[in-house]
């Protein structure tokens, strides 16, 4: 690669794509779906601007109760 960056991330769900849960693809699906439609309304500094319905919902089950 020249001139550029390379990321490697490795998230705790396996190897391959469909080892992902199927609600977390649907957030995740959700979620840029919804950051892409309203992506012109806003400028970048204000980005972003808001989270679907739903979104949290589809999370919950995965995340840890916080005291």
């Amino acid at each position: 690669m020249l001139n550029g960056v390379e990321v490697d991330f490795t998230a705790g769900h396996g190897e391959a794509g469909t080892d992902v849960p199927d609600l977390l693809r649907r957030a995740i699906l959700l979620l840029v779906a919804h950051w892409f439609e309203f992506r012109a309304s806003y400028g970048a500094a204000h980005q972003p601007v808001s989270l679907p319905e739903g979104y949290r919902r589809l999370l919950g089950a995965y995340k840890t109760p916080r005291l």
